[in-house]
């Protein structure tokens, strides 16, 4: 394309937010599908250019296997920010044929976007909508925790994590530029809980660009300690450094811990909601021993609803095999519903 700031007025009749287009040489030279090149402009409701917009990639499709998650940057040399005038240039592998990524920019919200090699693009980022509320607990006003928000079920290429916002003095908080025209979830973590509790999360409908969502009052809710250890049924002591893991299931929030001498580990500020516990250890897998194995995913899964200071659980030696056919390799094992209460091993030495 010519300079590519030549296309926007071509741009503005259209409604779409990323265009793909090609009028003569562009800026960044030859665009070709050999050496996967992508080059492009990012600009605002005002087709003013956007400096210092990041272009991250979530997966990829290809022409050796289909779509790869993930593992993006195996495949694309990201992420990318755009310069002063808004103009950025992606390289990816030669078999990369469709790039799935996420574009943010300061004072926008951001947005999915599809990037196929030998194209060149307009990037038009939207202001969004402006989504606030109060936490409180107990009656009162809780300064200083982070809220965050998500898609509920996001389609291909289009998940993505807001950047935290913490609330003031008063528990009050204002996440400014969330996309529009979505179905959101709001929440809290544990590590920015502080101990002062967490929020079941929140679902909601953002409405149009440049609207205003109040989400009223929120109350936080007592979190629970997870606490117990891991025991190998061959009797050998857990290897120094094994790491834990605590996945809270319906949003993106993680906790890690690294078991001690006797296998033991304990997990503060846990919601009171289902969440799924894993460990990995070479030449282990969990035992069917234990009552709330998931067996065709292999971890440990269930509802927290009190303090657990007691639960035990099960490595066997074996390695674990994903094969849904087969639910993994428990004999034809079903996935393990989430509507029971977290326990571990009974009688266990």
């Amino acid at each position: 394309m010519k300079q590519i700031f030549h296309c926007l007025s071509f741009v503005t009749v259209l409604a779409w937010s990323v265009t793909a287009v090609s009028a003569g040489p562009n800026p960044y030279g030859p665009v070709s599908d050999s050496d996967g090149r992508i080059a492009g402009v990012v600009i605002n409701e005002d087709d003013r250019p956007v400096a210092d917009a990041t272009i991250k990639s979530q997966g990829v499709s290809s022409g050796h296997g289909g779509q790869q998650w993930g593992e993006a940057g195996r495949f694309v040399d990201e992420p990318v920010v755009s310069d002063a005038r808004g103009k950025f240039l992606l390289r990816c592998k030669p078999q990369v044929e469709l790039i799935y990524a996420m574009i943010s920019a300061p004072d926008a919200a951001p947005q999915p976007i599809q990037l196929e090699p030998g194209q060149d693009y307009v990037v038009r980022m939207h202001a969004g909508v402006r989504v606030t509320g109060q936490l409180l607990a107990a009656g009162r006003p809780v300064p200083g925790v982070s809220v965050r928000c998500k898609p509920i079920t996001p389609s291909i290429g289009e998940n993505f994590v807001s950047s935290p916002v913490v609330s003031d003095s008063n528990g009050c908080f204002c996440l400014p530029h969330l996309p529009a025209d979505m179905s959101l979830i709001l929440y809290t973590t544990m590590a920015d809980s502080l101990g002062q509790g967490t929020l079941a999360p929140q679902t909601f409908f953002s409405g149009e660009n440049h609207s205003s969502t109040n989400l009223g009052v929120l109350t936080l809710q007592p979190s629970f300690q997870v606490a117990g250890r891991i025991l190998l049924s061959d009797g050998r002591p857990v290897p120094p450094r094994t790491r834990m893991l605590l996945v809270r299931q319906r949003v993106s929030d993680t906790a890690w811990f690294t078991l001690d001498s006797a296998g033991r580990f304990t997990f503060p500020f846990v919601p009171a909601e289902t969440v799924s516990l894993g460990a990995r250890l070479k030449g282990y897998k969990f035992s069917r021993l234990n009552p709330c194995l998931d067996p065709q995913n292999d971890y440990i899964v269930g509802e927290v609803n009190q303090d657990i200071t007691n639960l035990t659980l099960v490595l066997e030696p074996g390695d674990f095999h994903f094969t849904p056919a087969a639910g993994g390799a428990q004999d034809n094992a079903e996935p393990l519903s989430r509507d029971h209460s977290l326990r571990g091993v009974s009688g266990s030495p």
